[in-house]
Parts: structure tokens; C-alpha cells; sequence
């Protein structure tokens, strides 16, 4: 039997998603059910078209608003939100 890679948790995630060491881990979480979890979405759709509206200094078409999977290293939740 393979044994465990040694580390923390942190570290098999930098090794599996090729992040170097040191360098910071951008984690989106997304925990809870129902209007909670739906809420959170409309929340996160806004933060990315802001995102775009700051780097850009204009508004994007449907098209153009930047996926969370661009921003962050790592996306896990529970119910609704996972």
C-alpha cells in the first residue's frame, strides 16, 4: 500500500494544483441550502461583474463577466452553494 502524502492540507492542495510554495491560495466557499445558497450565487455573479468593471473600467457584455474558476484556486460549498 501507497502511503498518505506527508503535509497539511494546504500543502497536497498547492501539489495537486501546481501552486508554488508561498504563494497564496484563493479559496471560494460556498456553504448552505435553499435561499441561502441561491443568494450567495446572485452575490458572487455581482462581485464578478464588478471585478470586470474595476479591471476594464467599462461594463462587460454576458459574455465577457470573468467565472469564478478565474479568481480562485479552489471551489467547494455544501448544498445549494456546493
Amino acid at each position: 500500500m501507497g502511503s498518505a502524502p506527508a503535509g497539511t492540507g494546504a500543502d497536497m492542495v498547492r501539489a495537486a494544483l501546481r501552486i508554488p510554495h508561498g504563494a497564496l491560495l484563493r479559496i471560494l466557499s460556498l456553504d448552505g441550502g435553499g435561499v441561502r445558497g441561491y443568494s450567495m450565487l446572485i452575490i458572487l455573479q455581482e462581485i464578478m461583474h464588478r471585478t470586470y468593471v474595476e479591471i476594464e473600467g467599462k461594463a462587460p457584455r454576458r459574455d465577457q463577466i470573468p467565472k469564478p474558476a478565474d479568481h480562485f484556486d479552489l471551489i467547494i460549498g455544501t448544498g445549494t452553494g456546493g
